[in-house]
């Protein structure tokens, strides 16, 4: 049986603010990068995944590109799916 390797974070960063403009969620997740690469030393984090709802601020390119450079799996609630 393989052997998985599981990173629990402590605490995640997080930020608030009145309107869904991407800079603001872009901030949060390149302090939890940061966060991350110091924990794995190594700015690659395959493995990693960063769920998410279907937001505008998760869905535009910048975010996603950041993801990506990071090769952080990107994973959507389905649409329509209400909690």
């Amino acid at each position: 049986m393989p052997r998985t390797r599981y990173f629990y974070f402590c605490s995640l960063p997080w930020a608030l603010a009145r309107t869904l403009k991407a800079a603001i969620s872009m901030e949060a997740l390149k302090m939890a990068i940061d966060q991350a690469v110091a924990m794995c030393s190594s700015e690659i984090l395959k493995g990693l995944v960063h769920h998410s709802d279907r937001g505008v601020q998760y869905c535009c390119d910048a975010y996603v590109a950041m993801l990506k450079a990071h090769e952080i799996s990107i994973s959507m609630e389905s649409r329509g799916r209400f909690l």
